[in-house]
């Protein structure tokens, strides 16, 4: 199973654009118009990829199919995600919609007013590929089971997205809050985020449509493989990955009662049943281990670095994004994968320790990758090839010295970048001002010239969303010019800084500086 980066991408930007405030919006027209033109564009560009990658595939059979199958499908979701970028900075259609629905200024609201038209971004490189598709993977695909299947895995991560950004506004901070108060909401989000990954399982098998595993003789054994290696599912679940066509499985959940084993169809028919047990012992691997706990607190960590070291570097909106989606590929193809393929070759000889043979999950890797027609040697950025891992595991059997080696080579890399994680989050938690706001004193500013001033002052607007001085500033600039357009933003800008006040001494600046407005604007 693949992270949807895609979408990760996506709620990215939207994280960074959700917060910023627009003085003036695009109409609901014109913004719709916008929306459906990138459709329609990444339509065409998607049918032309997939046509020409169509017609080369007619001329190579076998060898090189899936290579630029997979090439084909990596370059459009990186277009989808370009286009929803610059459609989303020009056109602000999170602001627009979530005004039409009377949440105009609902986080939240805007966040899902944004991901509608990403969807219809998807579907619009799907819809090309489903031809594609169908022509190298194994098993009968029709349309609308290849869409279902695209729902299922690219966008399973919003049933942990949305319902923690509803938590997420009510725990905000509220105006006049102290670094105190902060810090302790922000701790508070955190134990919100570690509950929501503790119960994200159940939801994710409904989401993915499990059902309970009913071969009684399949549970025994899976059950006997438990007490013997000593690790706890709540529940084994019939995966519909791929329908009858892709051979997979998972162990899914960080613990007990909702940690749970999916197996998917393919699987179950492929396999006899000491190399199945040999599957879910490498999945028992990765819990035994607790692999999952361990990817969770370093990417959380990782993705805090990273937003503080850009805000800390002064980069904001279309800057900010687009380093985030950089730092969060860079962080996931070389952090993660470093981690994981290290984690994988560890849940593989975990196998081998609580069945005492290789064998059994070699013959599996095999059969599971003739199945998906994958090359033996084909590897990928966070698991080895088939030939690699049995290779090892025949390696270790023979020689049980690589097998506490390895264990010795991973805890000496995940125990001292977990310790260092979690006291970074910590200390970046308890000290949240220690990389500051852009500084709003005059002596900071006064020599710069107008244009940087605004920039400047826009920057404060965004990074500061409570406080009046940015919105402020900008007012008393764009009153000092000449143009209809440049006053009308300075009203706009006067009454988002009345919305920020926050005592009577900044009620009353700030009215004294609409008093200045001239009455054709007012």
């Amino acid at each position: 199973m693949l992270l949807p980066i895609e979408t990760v991408a996506a709620l990215l930007i939207l994280e960074v654009f959700c917060r910023r405030e627009y003085p003036v919006l695009p109409g609901s027209g014109i913004t719709t118009l916008a929306v459906l033109s990138s459709c329609l564009l990444l339509l065409a560009a998607s049918y032309a990829v997939s046509r020409i990658v169509y017609l080369r595939l007619r001329h190579q059979p076998g060898r090189g199919r899936g290579n630029w199958t997979g090439y084909a499908d990596i370059f459009l979701r990186a277009l989808a995600v370009a286009i929803f970028f610059a459609t989303l900075h020009f056109f602000p259609f999170t602001h627009v919609y979530a005004g039409l629905l009377g949440e105009a200024a609902s986080v939240p609201v805007r966040n899902l007013c944004g991901i509608v038209p990403f969807v219809l971004l998807c579907f619009m490189t799907w819809l090309p590929c489903y031809r594609l598709h169908r022509a190298v993977t194994p098993g009968k695909w029709t349309l609308p089971r290849f869409l279902l299947h695209k729902i299922r895995y690219g966008f399973f991560i919003l049933i942990i997205w949305l319902p923690f950004l509803w938590v997420g506004e009510l725990l905000e901070p509220g105006e006049g809050a102290n670094e105190a108060v902060s810090s302790v909401l922000e701790v508070e989000m955190y134990g919100v985020f570690a509950l929501a990954a503790w119960v994200f399982p159940f939801a994710l098998r409904f989401f993915w449509g499990c059902k309970k595993l009913r071969d009684g003789e399949v549970l025994a054994r899976i059950g006997a493989v438990q007490q013997k290696a000593g690790v706890k599912f709540s529940g084994v679940f019939v995966w519909d990955f791929g329908g009858d066509a892709l051979a997979n499985a998972a162990a899914v959940g960080v613990m007990p009662p909702f940690r749970y084993l999916f197996l998917s169809r393919a699987l179950l028919r492929v396999l006899s049943p000491e190399e199945l047990d040999a599957v879910v012992c490498h999945e028992m691997g990765h819990v035994r281990h607790r692999h999952l706990i361990y990817y969770l607190v370093l990417i959380v960590a990782a993705m805090r670095l990273a937003q503080e070291l850009l805000i800390g570097f002064g980069l904001s909106g279309m800057s900010l994004a687009a380093g985030m989606i950089l730092l969060l590929l860079a962080i996931i193809r070389f952090g993660f994968g470093f981690y994981s393929l290290r984690m994988e070759r560890q849940a593989d000889l975990y196998a081998l320790e609580v069945q005492g043979s290789a064998e059994p999950l070699c013959r599996a890797l095999e059969k599971i990758a003739a199945a998906a027609g994958m090359p033996r040697r084909q590897h990928s950025w966070h698991h080895w090839g088939i030939a690699e891992r049995v290779d090892f595991l025949r390696a270790a059997e023979k020689n049980p010295a690589i097998v506490s080696r390895h264990h010795a080579h991973v805890r000496g890399l995940v125990l001292p970048g977990l310790a260092v994680s979690l006291a970074y989050l910590m200390f970046s938690v308890t000290n949240s001002n220690l990389l500051p706001p852009p500084d709003w004193k005059e002596t900071r500013w006064s020599g710069l010239s107008e244009k940087e001033k605004i920039v400047h002052w826009e920057a404060v607007a965004r990074v500061l969303p409570d406080d009046p001085r940015g919105p402020y500033r900008l007012a008393l600039i764009y009153l000092n010019g000449n143009s209809p357009r440049e006053r009308e933003l300075a009203l706009a800008y006067a009454r988002e800084a009345q919305r920020r006040a926050r005592n009577e001494d900044d009620r009353m600046s700030i009215g004294k500086l609409l008093e200045k407005m001239p009455g054709e604007i007012k």
